[in-house]
């Protein structure tokens, strides 16, 4: 599996205006998942209200792509479960209980979904 990210500004054809200000531009992340030469896509746009910016986004698919690339789906169920193993709490606990700063692949093999594709 390859996760590829691609940013895009995409002007707007008329200016979108709500109570936090105006914008003519809509920055975009698509994310693409690519695994037996087909590609799957998925789109969010940048809310910087929300503290959503195009860095964020990519910050959080960055620190879950080593897990994501070595995963070999059973259903994408299962590797939701296993993202959702890796959400900041989690993540904290992680390097409280181990003192090191990142997980690597070698720490999922208990989870019960993980399927590392060397493992086969």
């Amino acid at each position: 599996m390859k996760v590829r990210m691609h940013q895009f500004e995409l002007p707007l054809e008329h200016e979108f205006t709500i109570a936090h200000g105006s914008m003519t531009v809509q920055r975009s992340l698509v994310v693409e998942l690519e695994n037996d030469g087909g590609s799957g896509f998925g789109e969010s746009t940048e809310n910087p209200d929300y503290g959503f910016s195009l860095d964020s986004m990519a910050g959080s698919i960055e620190s879950c792509k080593q897990v994501i690339e070595s995963y070999c789906f059973g259903s994408p169920a299962e590797l939701w479960m296993l993202l959702q193993s890796l959400s900041p709490r989690c993540l904290d606990e992680f390097k409280r209980r181990n003192r090191k700063s990142t997980p690597t692949i070698k720490h999922f093999k208990h989870f019960k979904h993980f399927k590392h594709c060397n493992d086969e």
